[in-house]
């Protein structure tokens, strides 16, 4: 409900979830308050948030690394919205201790990129700047590796078309040795490794 926008309708569920994390003693308690606090901000209730995001931190020791992170990071945005600029820049600098420390890889994009907003923010312009570069290298840094996830999980894909390709008579897999083996003395000679894939 969160993600559709109904804000009332996933406050309803949120104490609900809030009363069976209680009563079953959930592990990652911050993951549900700082959504707690996050609806709240939605709903323009931002002084009741924060108490949420407070809340959520808490239970550092005993969440999840990347739940405490998100909830810096949402207690920071929430701050920022009240243009409460250098209480802000306090959480998500604890953000960033508490990232480098647990090396954490989500949301340090996010992290990064209110830094640089929250900089610009409150003057200081060099060190907005910097962490905009920084925040440009962790998102080429995480495209690449989605990029090398896709490729790893398509070459099993290939190889099986490959399989299916050359699973007729021994003239054809005769046939087909021939043009790879004329396909690869053509990419040497041009020292172009290509990766043809059937559709």
């Amino acid at each position: 409900y969160y993600l559709k926008h109904d804000y009332k309708q996933a406050l309803n569920y949120i104490k609900e979830a809030e009363f069976t994390v209680l009563k079953n003693n959930f592990y990652d308690q911050a993951d549900i308050y700082s959504l707690y606090g996050m609806i709240l901000s939605a709903l323009d209730k931002d002084e009741q948030a924060l108490e949420f995001f407070s809340k959520a931190l808490q239970y550092e020791s005993t969440s999840q690394a990347t739940s405490v992170l998100h909830a810096y990071i949402q207690y920071a945005k929430t701050l920022s919205k009240l243009k409460r600029y250098n209480e802000a820049l306090h959480f998500l600098q604890e953000g960033e201790s508490y990232t480098k420390e647990k090396n954490i890889v989500i949301y340090k994009g996010e992290l990064y990129e209110i830094l640089s907003s929250l900089y610009e923010q409150t003057g200081l312009f060099d060190k907005a700047l910097a962490y905009r570069k920084i925040y440009q290298l962790e998102n080429d840094s995480l495209f690449n590796l989605a990029k090398e996830q896709t490729i790893n999980d398509l070459f099993p894909e290939v190889r099986k078309r490959n399989q299916r390709s050359t699973g007729g008579t021994t003239e054809k897999r005769k046939e087909n040795r021939t043009h790879d083996c004329q396909y690869h003395c053509h990419c040497a000679n041009h020292e172009h490794p290509f990766l043809f894939i059937s559709s």
